[in-house]
Formats: C-alpha cells, structure tokens, sequence
C-alpha cells in the first residue's frame, strides 16, 4: 500500500517476472478514464447517427390530473407575461 500512496494519483503496475499482470489505478483517475471513453463511444454514436436516415418520432405527454391544472396555471401566466 506504501507504493500506492507514493504514486502521486499514478497508476501502479504490478509486475510477476518483469511483466505486468496488472495495473492498481486510483480511483478518481479510473473515473475520469471511464468518463473519457463514455465521451468516446458517445461520439461515436453521434457521427453514426448524423450519417443516418431521419425518422419521424411522435410521442405522447401524459399527465397526473394535478400535474395537468399546474401545468394549465403556468401555461396562462406565460402567455400573459410574453404575448404582445
């Protein structure tokens, strides 16, 4: 664990005859690399996607009938504050 806490927030490699058989990362410098590869793949998907076919989505609201009258309530106030 001294070796750990010498590192600087490095990673460690654990060597078994000179070779590494794995590697003791810290933790917050494990997130960010999943994080970055999360970015990647994200990336991806999107360069895929613009390269695709547009394709129509419909979808539905529903709404609890509490959640409607508020809705309702904020609906009217907007339209009286910005409506010229």
């Amino acid at each position: 664990m001294a070796v750990i806490e010498e590192s600087d927030g490095f990673p460690v490699a654990v060597l078994n005859r000179s070779q590494p058989v794995f590697y003791c990362v810290p933790a917050e410098a494990y997130e960010r690399l999943m994080d970055k590869l999360e970015d990647i793949e994200l990336a991806q998907i999107v360069e895929e996607r613009k390269r695709s076919d547009e394709i129509e989505v419909t979808y539905k609201l529903t709404f609890k009938v509490e959640a409607q009258k508020e809705w309702k309530k904020l609906d009217s106030i907007v339209k009286t504050q910005f409506v010229v």
